[in-house]
């Protein structure tokens, strides 16, 4: 595989693209110390750090210069399932089984904030590209979006019904929120208008008789991983059963403003679909990411 950087500046148009499996010179490395399994990792913006938590119930700061855990967070009391860095990299935020959010910074061991609120566990969370904000997700069923500096939920979103699989910000404008589901569904949340929760989705779809909401379901598939294209004009998703999925963002801008989104769920799917969906011949899709040249990568854990 090749280096991070290389990746990061693939194009669809250079050579180098035909070679992504390239063996890169840079050696491996391996990171031992949590004693037991390891559900989430983030590298900081900077690459210089990698944060890591799981199965033990600690956090673990690394540094990626000596290759060496440098911090342990303890005060998680159950395992910890996902870790995300800030887009500014000097701050962290960890969630787990014991129902918290909390927020860490590289220079302490202890964590500068703790939230609590959700009902069950907290699966995943996702920084909002100013840092100021993250939002989580869990097996509630809700989404919320917490200040970090002063630490309160300022926003509640409901409209999933089954457990939060996977959050993404919107990184060209920082306004939409996508959010997906065990059950194969994805809501798009508009966070610029300011009304209340049930009101703040960006189209006039009501099967559910939910004002609001924009649903794409995804024939029950778990979806593993949702991400937005660089410029924001798409949403892909990718799915346990090898699946990528993509949706035209701003054909649904467009006709939630002059309310023209279709009423039922399978016309919406298809009226907002912006492809047919990639299909991998026995690999499930585990991370989607956009290089800065909006080439989509996907990661999986077999070669096929």
């Amino acid at each position: 595989m090749k280096s991070l950087p290389q990746l990061e500046m693939l194009d669809k148009d250079r050579l180098e693209l035909e070679n992504i499996l390239q063996v890169s010179e840079t050696p491996t490395r391996k990171l031992l110390g949590h004693t037991g399994a390891v559900y989430g990792v983030s590298i900081s913006p900077r690459k210089d750090f990698l944060a890591s938590g799981g199965e033990d119930g600690t956090v673990r700061l690394w540094s990626l210069f000596v290759y060496q855990c440098i911090i342990v967070h303890r005060g998680h009391l159950w395992p910890v399932w996902d870790v995300t860095f800030s887009p500014y990299g000097n701050y962290f935020c960890s969630v787990g089984m014991d129902r918290s959010v909390r927020v860490w910074v590289t220079d302490k061991e202890n964590p500068i904030r703790m939230m609590a609120g959700h009902y069950s566990d907290v699966t995943v969370c996702k920084f909002h590209p100013n840092g100021n904000y993250i939002a989580t997700g869990g097996e509630d069923r809700c989404i919320r979006l917490w200040d970090i500096l002063d630490g309160k939920c300022v926003r509640q979103l409901t409209g999933h019904r089954s457990s939060i699989s996977v959050l993404s910000w919107s990184t060209a404008c920082g306004k939409y929120l996508a959010t997906a589901d065990i059950g194969g569904h994805v809501l798009f949340w508009d966070l610029s208008k300011s009304t209340k929760s049930d009101e703040i989705l960006i189209a006039r779809f009501s099967v559910d008789e939910q004002k609001g909401t924009v649903k794409l379901p995804v024939q029950h598939q778990h979806i593993t991983s949702l991400t937005f294209s660089r410029c924001g004009s798409l949403l892909t998703a990718g799915t346990i059963k090898g699946e990528i999925i993509s949706w035209d963002v701003a054909r649904v801008l467009v006709d939630s403003e002059n309310e023209e989104v279709s009423t039922t769920a399978t016309g919406f799917a298809k009226n907002y679909r912006f492809h047919q969906p990639y299909r991998t011949k026995r690999s499930p899709i585990c991370f989607l990411q956009y290089s800065r040249r909006n080439v989509l990568l996907a990661a999986g854990p077999f070669s096929r």
